[in-house]
């Protein structure tokens, strides 16, 4: 299973998806 999370930031937007150990797979 995956993850897609958005990290929110006042100055930009990062849409990161992980696996269930939660380590960072891919970045955008």
């Amino acid at each position: 299973m995956l993850f897609v999370g958005d990290d929110w930031a006042e100055d930009h937007h990062d849409v990161e998806v992980q696996d269930e150990a939660g380590t960072v797979l891919k970045r955008a």
